[in-house]
């Protein structure tokens, strides 16, 4: 048994070094650093992020305490200061961890690749669900992040685009808590085929069009003031959703979506106004939504905006509702991530933490499909925190006890 790596060595040795070595030397993460390598300030925060660490101090005193396990966790310095750690929050170069991140989402991805977006359709593409999310810091402390700086409300802004195959975040960008969410479309790097959810706030036509000239694909809602013409409209057809279930269940899944959801009208239209038809001279297509949320007996009605013309309307409607995975991403990191409160108020120093908080859920994620846990993230990290340092095998962690949890708990803790 003590020859068994601790558990804290397992999760670590899924990052990918080599490559990480290779980003830490094209930008000198390891100049005037002797001691406090790159290899070791992402140990040490990831390490903060497992196990919750309130501070700096907090981190110190608890890695210190087990000073003789430093080096089979991977850490080659002798003891950590908190001054150290500090400074190298400060200054050493977030996009060290920015370009780890990045190296790790497509990893995941990959491992996802597999998964269901909608349990009755398969899709070759990949789905995005594109949102942002204000992380608030004391504007006093934290001058660099404008947001309401006459309330002394200073923030970030977390811009994040997840893989709907596995909620994994495929791409994320830091601005200050000002910039408009419609800005990033113009640097997201579009995928030929692949489908962006978004909400109002990105109704953009311009930058709406340029995914279109990608040959990628968006789906968002309409505003009421949107004025739009009707070319013509589209025959109403239900979604094949029945395709792989027994007999009882496709009785049970025509009544649900007789009862539950409508399409109440499917339309291709243009843009009236000549600015708004300048911006996007394409056709549209307008899908009416009308549906009941589970016990609720009023209907909701959603106006949708595409430029796919060619899936059903009905899978529309339901892609959208999709996007409160992204929601529910920002919640969890929120809550079981250090994010919301700052081990350094440097703009360098944030980075630092949300990207190795990023690295951090990444990690987890890849974890559980490569050891093949069947366990929530949630319930993943809550096991490892308070077994980081002991030595035995990671699925065994997950085999000695039994937990139940009911079906509003699992959505909340985003199942992946």
């Amino acid at each position: 048994m003590q020859n068994q790596k601790i558990i804290f060595s397992q999760i670590t040795s899924l990052i990918p070094w080599y490559q990480f070595d290779s980003v830490v030397k094209e930008l000198g993460g390891d100049y005037r650093y002797k001691k406090f390598k790159s290899r070791d300030h992402l140990l040490v925060m990831i390490f903060a992020q497992l196990t919750y660490r309130e501070g700096l101090r907090s981190i110190e005193s608890s890695l210190n305490s087990q000073r003789a396990k430093l080096y089979h966790m991977g850490i080659r310095c002798k003891q950590i200061a908190r001054n150290t750690l500090a400074k190298a929050n400060e200054v050493r170069d977030y996009r060290i961890y920015e370009k780890l991140a990045n190296i790790m989402a497509a990893r995941a991805k990959e491992l996802y690749i597999n998964d269901k977006i909608l349990d009755e359709l398969e899709f070759d593409q990949s789905i995005y669900a594109l949102d942002s999310s204000v992380i608030n810091i004391c504007f006093s402390l934290a001058p660099w992040a404008k947001y309401m700086e006459k309330s002394g409300v200073g923030a970030i802004k977390l811009h994040s685009a997840i893989d709907l195959k596995g909620n994994i975040p495929s791409f994320n960008v830091i601005t200050d808590g000002k910039v408009y969410d419609g800005k990033i479309l113009d640097i997201l790097p579009f995928e030929v085929g692949s489908i962006y959810i978004m909400d109002r706030g990105y109704l953009d036509y311009k930058r709406l069009y340029n995914i279109e000239q990608n040959k990628s694909f968006f789906i968002t809602r309409a505003t009421s003031n949107i004025k739009l013409k009707r070319i013509y409209s589209n025959k109403k057809t239900q979604t094949k959703i029945t395709e792989n279930l027994d007999q009882n269940a496709k009785e049970d899944a025509k009544e649900d979506a007789k009862e539950d959801e409508f399409i109440m009208s499917d339309q291709i239209v243009s843009f009236i106004t000549k600015e708004a038809k300048k911006s996007y001279p394409q056709k549209l297509r307008r899908v009416r939504y009308k549906f009941k949320e589970k016990g609720e007996k009023k209907f909701k009605f959603l106006t949708f905006l595409t430029n796919n013309l060619s899936i059903e309307a009905l899978t529309i409607a339901r892609l959208y509702k999709k996007r409160w995975q992204i929601e529910l991403f920002f919640k969890w990191i929120k809550q079981h991530l250090k994010i919301k409160t700052f081990y350094s108020y440097s703009e360098n120093g944030i980075k630092v933490q949300i990207w190795t908080a990023i690295c951090t859920y990444l990690l987890v994620a890849i974890l559980k499909k490569e050891l093949k846990i069947d366990r929530s993230l949630y319930e993943i990290l809550q096991v490892l925190s308070v077994n980081i340092f002991e030595r035995t095998q990671i699925n065994q962690l997950f085999t000695e006890f039994d937990y139940k949890s009911d079906e509003e708990d699992d959505r909340q803790a985003l199942l992946l």
